[in-house]
């Protein structure tokens, strides 16, 4: 993916600027801004940031400084100690530069100490922020964008665990390393140059050769890495899926078939990984190689130079001396050329991170929960009156077919209407435009005659109750679970809580648990059985008092007997509201005040159940499958 962001012209970039939105807004690939950009989400611990980066520097200086003094102490070492004045001076002159190095090590003690402490709190907190923003601008975005790809679960999980991390990496210990290597190759390269300027140039001749040996090798696992993400993110969606509906894959006796899948998934980044490990295995050996060369040269050059001339002087004056410092500043330098680019891949991954970051916390979806816009509605005042004028609707993530052609349909305030048909047909769908999980692709939806999409979103999902067919309860207590229904900021009463348990026919079932409302239920409320989960899920769409009952086939995952029991409190849960309720079993809606079927995406046959069955077309045959007519 960056390969392909870094691959665009001046051009491609400036047209995608040209055409972002707020659902898909721009984010710049160059890197420089990137950057720039990562350090200004670091701004609130900057005096945190400024004391590692004096840190960082002060550690780059350590290996320049410490050719200096080894190539002192070697000379020191090679005084002659004829005399016990000479031996003297020799004592005093290795006591000295000792104590440089204790010097050294104390003032690298402190620096080392400040540069991963100030980091690592700074990133902390950078990570801590990050994953808190990218979750809430995760739970922003509209139903539509979590249908793609792209957002399934298992890569926005991984990408949420993931990506803060790069990020902090980058913005922290990564650029503090970055740093000390860049000081320690410009500081080395001068002391070599200053120290005597022929051999330092001769020992630096070397250093482009191995950057570029370097680059390459880290261009090449940099493309590996990118090869292989698609690939793991596959395997991670595997994973999550498998691990996720572990009882199904257990009934299915599937176990080895989800393992093969998933070890299917890893072959591939498996070859891509080891040709790149290859590949930069022979070029890394080469940059290895390079440095003895460099070494060999210099100890020949060197050895030459040094030879004392007839005069006695050496060529440009080079000592023993200035020899071991150019020697060890050069080496050091080298080493810090080929540790430099092995940041590489952690900062190329750092900057796709940060762009991915960028773009989920700069979108903004056109059906936005967190906005402000739109006029709130009085739960008093709603009378439940929804039309479905015209209405044309097709997936985002399926352009090309329409799902909803033409819809058009009333519910009269407190009216139950049924919506019938086989499996694609629509219903469904209708329901999600109810919720506004989508806006129609043409018509609208009204709510007491004005156009849900001018009422504020949250204010509108408010009056709104939706029981689904598989009800979603949380790890938490059946306390927290119902309450979660309720609309407003407050927590909702105690009274609330057990009136709308008791609404749901779920109260006895609850107070005869050792704990009461405070049990804790296991994930996806494992533990109880479909019709007490359906209950509970039931008085969570209570609680809110809704205006508006949605039952997306509330019963039909339900057995023969704990379907007659939801249906009756269903049924009881409708009075006084305005309800929409979708079932393939006919007995649950025989009551409904209208019943509308649907096939191909058009409303085909619309009446009472006895009216219907007068009719004898397709709800007649479908009520005779079911013994009904």
């Amino acid at each position: 993916m960056t390969a392909n962001r870094e691959q665009l012209s001046k051009a491609q970039r400036a047209e995608l600027k040209r055409l972002a939105t707020p659902e898909r807004p721009y984010v710049t690939v160059n890197p420089i801004k990137l950057f720039y950009t990562l350090v200004r989400m670091n701004d609130p611990e900057w005096r945190l940031t400024i004391a590692a980066l004096i840190g960082s520097f002060l550690v780059g200086c350590n290996f320049p400084a410490m050719s200096v003094l080894l190539g002192i102490l070697i000379d020191v070492l090679f005084l002659p100690v004829g005399t016990l004045e000479e031996q003297r001076h020799l004592r005093h002159e290795a006591d000295f530069y000792a104590l440089w190095f204790f010097v050294m090590s104390l003032v690298i003690l402190v620096a080392q100490f400040g540069k991963y402490y100030a980091f690592g709190l700074a990133g902390e907190r950078l990570t801590h922020r990050l994953r808190d923003q990218v979750f809430r601008a995760t739970m922003r975005q509209n139903i539509g964008w979590f249908d793609e790809d792209a957002h399934s679960s298992g890569v926005l999980v991984s990408n949420l665990s993931n990506d803060p991390q790069s990020v902090q990496t980058l913005s922290g210990t990564l650029l503090g390393s970055i740093i000390e290597f860049t000081v320690n190759i410009v500081a080395g390269i001068a002391i070599a140059i200053g120290f005597n300027w022929r051999l330092g140039l001769i020992t630096s001749a070397l250093l482009p050769l191995q950057l570029y040996a370097n680059k390459k090798r880290t261009d090449i696992l940099m493309k590996g890495n990118q090869a292989t993400k698609a690939y793991y993110e596959s395997s991670a969606q595997v994973a999550c899926e498998a691990v996720s509906a572990m009882r199904t894959v257990a009934v299915l006796t599937r176990e080895r078939d989800v393992c093969e899948k998933y070890h299917h998934d890893l072959e591939v980044p498996l070859r891509i990984g080891t040709r790149s490990a290859v590949t930069g295995s022979i070029i890394y050996a080469l940059t290895q190689g390079v440095n003895f060369w460099q070494n060999a040269i210099i100890f020949r050059v060197g050895g030459a130079w040094l030879y004392p001339r007839a005069d006695g002087s050496t060529l440009g004056g080079l000592t023993l001396r200035t020899f071991f410092i150019c020697l060890m500043s050069s080496t050091f330098a080298a080493m810090a050329c080929g540790r430099v680019f092995s940041l590489l891949p952690d900062v190329s991954k750092a900057l796709e991170s940060a762009h991915d970051i960028l773009a989920i916390l700069r979108r903004r979806p056109k059906i936005d929960n967190y906005s402000e816009e739109g006029s709130t509605l009085d739960p008093q005042v709603v009378k439940g009156h929804i039309r479905f004028e015209d209405i044309q609707f097709r997936y985002p993530t399926r352009p090309d077919v329409k799902v909803l052609k033409g819809i058009n349909l009333e519910v009269k305030p407190g009216q139950f209407i049924a919506l019938v048909g086989s499996s694609g047909c629509g219903k469904s769908t209708s329901i999600q435009l109810c919720e506004r999980f989508y806006d129609p692709s043409g018509g609208r939806v009204t709510l007491d005659g004005v156009d849900i999409r001018e009422f504020n979103l949250r204010s509108y999902r408010s009056v709104l109750g939706l029981v689904s067919q598989e009800p979603n309860l949380y790890e938490m207590t059946i306390r927290e679970n119902i309450a979660l229904g309720y609309p407003i900021d407050a927590p909702p009463t105690e009274e609330q809580i057990v009136q709308a348990a008791k609404d749901a026919n779920i109260h006895d079932f609850v107070a005869s648990l050792p704990q009461g409302y405070d049990t804790m239920l296991a994930n996806r409320g494992s533990g109880l059985s479909g019709g007490q989960k359906q209950r509970i899920a039931i008085a969570r769409a209570l609680i809110r008092q809704p205006r508006v009952l949605l039952l997306d086939e509330a019963t039909s995952a339900l057995s023969s007997e704990d379907e007659v029991k939801i249906s009756k409190v269903l049924e009881q849960a409708a009075k006084g509201r305005t309800t929409i309720s979708i079932a393939h079993r006919l007995s649950s809606i025989q009551h409904a005040d209208r019943i509308y079927l649907f096939m191909n995406g058009r409303i085909k046959e619309q009446g009472t159940h006895s009216e219907l069955i007068a009719l004898g077309g397709e709800y007649y045959n479908m009520a005779l499958q079911q013994s009904l007519a």
